[in-house]
Parts: C-alpha cells; sequence; structure tokens
C-alpha cells in the first residue's frame, strides 16, 4: 500500500510538471529582474524584449511585462555556440518581427529566426557577424561584421538563401587621414546599422565616433561627429565618444548612446550643438557601458546600460527600471532591448 501512494505522488508531481512547462499563462517574475522605479502614469506602457546574459553559458532571450514578469523566454541551445567560447560569442541583438517571430545574432557564430515555439525557422551561419542585425521589409537580412580589417565588409545584405545582395567596405570614403591608420578590435569597428525609408543605410562606425548615411551605391552623403562641438577631427577620433545604435527622429536629427561617455545625444543631422541630452547618474565609470537609446511614442527614451534597462522623460526623469541582479556578483551584459506596444508595434532596432 505505502508503494501504491508513493507512485500516486510521483504521478500527480510529474503531471503537475508537465502542466506548468507547456501552460500559456504568464510565468512569475523572475528572481534577478527587479523593475525598482515603476511610475504607471508616466511611462509607454508594454512589454520588453531584450537579451540577458546574466548567465555567460546558458543565455536566454526574454520578453517582461511592466512589473518585470516573464512572459516569453527563449533558452538559447548550447549546440548554437562554438564549443571553445570567449567572451564575444554571445547575442547582443535580438528583435521581434512582424510575423511574431525573434530573430537574434550569436556573434561571431550567425543570425538566428525562432518561433513563438522556439523552433529555429531560419539561419544564417556566419562567423564573422557580430552586434546587430535587421530583417528588411523586402524578407532580407542586413546586420555588421564589427570587427574587420581595412579592405573587409564592414556591412552586409543578404537575401532570404544567404546569397549577398549588397555590402559597404568604407574604402572609397574613409581610407584617408586620419581614419586610414585606425585599429581598435578592427578598422571601423561597425556597430550598428539601419535601413532607413529612402533606401540608404545608416552605419555606426564606433573607432570613427561617427555616424553615417550611406546611399546603395556606397557614397557617404551625411556624416555626423561625435563629440558634436568645434574641435580638430583628430583630437574627435583620441576621445571615446564610441557612438552605438543611432536612431534618425522624426524632426531630422540624431539619437545616439555614447558608450565611452556614458551619455545619450540627440543632435542634429550632420553635427552641432545637442538638443537633448541625458547623463549616467554615475558620471563616467566604465561599467555603466550604455549601448542602446531609443525614442517611444511619448517623447520618452528607453535607456540600456550593463546591468539595468531604464525609460526616462524630456526632462531625464526615471520613470520604470529593470535591473538584473545576478546572485553570483558577476557582472551582467545587457547590449540592446525592445519596448513592444499592446497593439504589436516594436520601438528600437
Amino acid at each position: 500500500m505505502q508503494s501504491f501512494h508513493s507512485f500516486y505522488r510521483l504521478i500527480i508531481i510529474v503531471s503537475v510538471g508537465i502542466y506548468w512547462t507547456n501552460h500559456t499563462e504568464p510565468a512569475h517574475s523572475e528572481e534577478n529582474y527587479q523593475i525598482t522605479v515603476h511610475e504607471a502614469a508616466s511611462v509607454f506602457a508594454g512589454t520588453t524584449l531584450f537579451a540577458d546574459k546574466t548567465d555567460q553559458k546558458y543565455q536566454k532571450i526574454v520578453e517582461v511585462d511592466m512589473k518585470g514578469r516573464v512572459l516569453w523566454r527563449y533558452d538559447v541551445p548550447q549546440n548554437l555556440f562554438p564549443f571553445e567560447r570567449t567572451r564575444q560569442n554571445g547575442v547582443s541583438d535580438v528583435e521581434r518581427l512582424s510575423n511574431g517571430n525573434t530573430i537574434f545574432n550569436i556573434q561571431l557564430v550567425g543570425i538566428f529566426e525562432v518561433d513563438r515555439n522556439g523552433k529555429i525557422v531560419w539561419k544564417l551561419d556566419d562567423e564573422r557577424a557580430s552586434h546587430d542585425v535587421d530583417r528588411l521589409p523586402n524578407g532580407n537580412t542586413l546586420y555588421v561584421r564589427g570587427w574587420e580589417d581595412k579592405g573587409d565588409l564592414h556591412v552586409i545584405e543578404v537575401d532570404h538563401a544567404g546569397k549577398l545582395v549588397w555590402s559597404w567596405d568604407g574604402i572609397a570614403h574613409y581610407d584617408r587621414k586620419p581614419f586610414n591608420r585606425v585599429d581598435d578590435q578592427g578598422w571601423m569597428h561597425v556597430n550598428s546599422v539601419t535601413r532607413l525609408v529612402n533606401k540608404n543605410t545608416l552605419i555606426s562606425m564606433r573607432n570613427f565616433n561617427t555616424v553615417a548615411e550611406v546611399t546603395p551605391s556606397g557614397n557617404v552623403v551625411n556624416e555626423t561627429l561625435f563629440p558634436p562641438r568645434p574641435m580638430p577631427l583628430k583630437k574627435r577620433l583620441r576621445l571615446r565618444a564610441h557612438p552605438h545604435d543611432p536612431e534618425y527622429q522624426h524632426n531630422g536629427n540624431i539619437l545616439a548612446a555614447l558608450t565611452g561617455a556614458n551619455k545619450v545625444l540627440e543632435v542634429p543631422a550632420g553635427g552641432g550643438q545637442p538638443v537633448w541630452k541625458w547623463e549616467h547618474p554615475n558620471g563616467k565609470r566604465p561599467v555603466v557601458s550604455i549601448r542602446d537609446a531609443n525614442r517611444l511614442p511619448n517623447g520618452n527614451t528607453l535607456i540600456v546600460e550593463r546591468d539595468a534597462i531604464t525609460e526616462v522623460t524630456v526632462q531625464g526623469k526615471t520613470v520604470w527600471q529593470l535591473r538584473v541582479r545576478d546572485v553570483r556578483k558577476k557582472p551582467t551584459f545587457l547590449f540592446k532591448a525592445q519596448r513592444i506596444s499592446p497593439d504589436g508595434r516594436v520601438f528600437g532596432r
């Protein structure tokens, strides 16, 4: 009789486990996602999608609500990573697609698209892919190779079959002083790319402290240098402004996260004094590492740093903040995030 009851309890435990594994209700908030600020009346409400690399070995992609509760989670399979992993072999960019799927990259491995059930429905093997990937309206995929040397391809566009259809090496415009002798984790160290409505491409070059708009023929038609104040170009290159993930705004300005300066600036395209800025309260502490800033429809800005995602108002007030707490006291490394509105619109690239 005792063995029968033990067996019956085992059946109940297994059944409950199966139920919670497959149940479609949102999971409870995980302990390491802490919402430290939430002023509901001032935020642009929705869900937030990002890659969590708190555990470098077991990385995951999560979508959380405004209270930090996990609504969707994808544990990145171990077999997608190389056998000998380095710090650079991580997920950096994650984007929700119009079909409901999610596209992401693993740096120095390739690009993957998964459906809501976690099935890989498309992939591109490229051991030089890095930083940023976008799915274009025509179905092509645009991405960067951040650590390439001069003369290599720094921006790549492929069709659904993986065939190269467009690329950019920057030689025609930047193989000149003072850019031609730069070498810091590659030549340009491109960290972001965006295809614009006018068919041009917005490219962020970390090592040049420069954001450039490039035509389909490869010509630079607009160039914004950071820091945006008068000084010789050589001095600008020596400063570690390091723009990341710039975005054109409706007013024609450019919003960019400056990793080297731990601030976010909105400046006129082509240069000029900032029209809006946000500086991290911890100042220039290197560990902050701001890498993404997205303007939301209500005028707020969603900012991503190493261990936090923060929404601030035009006045710079923090109205929402998610912090990732690692119980092992090891540094976390968030990279980018998207805010997804209840009607499915996605903000952030």
